[in-house]
């Protein structure tokens, strides 16, 4: 790959950045929509691929030493390990749907305040959240800029999103005054143990009745 031009990649990676940073204003979310927004800067995968395709054309082809290439191999697959954990992670329970059910968990794989994330056939990631003995169900899509809400805790009842700190409540899904973002909630059972999710959302913004854990859940 000798004479490769591995500096187009660099600039490839810069414009792509570029383009990152000029959109990542509210202002451009609320005017492309989370959904587009979000695409656009999934463009940070392709931007580190071309970065690392420019070092290793570039840079480590005229370095002796090893270290160069071992640790791009060691961060491109720990990036990718990641990732495969994260998506064998939400896609569990798809194996165990019926009449539009879901297999979450059993209970006692579950963390106070946190959530468990499933992945149905259509639709957004749910995250089923247990929080002082109850579980709810809601969309894991912050409407601020589509940020991962089961990747957040529960802060005053209500889940925070790990990205700006959005909040919504538990039991139906809305922000608290004076915001006005909504997102969806679900419907949730509990058999043998095993918490259950229902893959149709509910609109958003719909109270749902939490499901105890216990006696009460009965």
């Amino acid at each position: 790959m000798q004479g490769f031009p591995f500096e187009s990649l660099g600039v490839v990676a810069f414009f792509i950045l570029f383009v990152m940073a000029a959109t990542s204003h509210d202002f451009w979310n609320a005017n492309l929509g989370p959904g587009a927004w979000k695409f656009i800067h999934m463009g940070v995968y392709l931007a580190y691929l071309a970065l690392v395709a420019h070092v290793m054309l570039g840079f480590v082809q005229s370095e002796k030493s090893v270290l160069y290439p071992v640790l791009i191999g060691v961060g491109a697959g720990w990036l990718a390990l990641v990732h495969l954990l994260a998506a064998a992670k939400s896609s569990r329970g798809l194996d165990d749907a019926e009449a539009g059910w879901i297999k979450v968990a059993t209970t006692a794989e579950f963390t106070e305040g946190r959530a468990r994330i499933v992945t149905p056939e259509k639709g957004e990631r749910i995250a089923v959240f247990l929080h002082k003995g109850r579980f709810s169900a809601v969309s894991n899509v912050c409407r601020h800029q589509g940020g991962p809400l089961g990747e957040g805790k529960v802060v005053d009842d209500c889940i925070t999103c790990p990205w700006h700190g959005f909040q919504y409540r538990l039991e139906d899904g809305q922000s608290p005054a004076p915001f006005t973002e909504k997102i969806s909630t679900y419907n949730l059972k509990l058999e043998g143990g095993t918490v259950f999710v229902h893959e149709e959302p509910n609109e958003p913004g719909t109270p749902t009745k939490p499901v105890a854990l216990g006696p009460e859940a009965a």
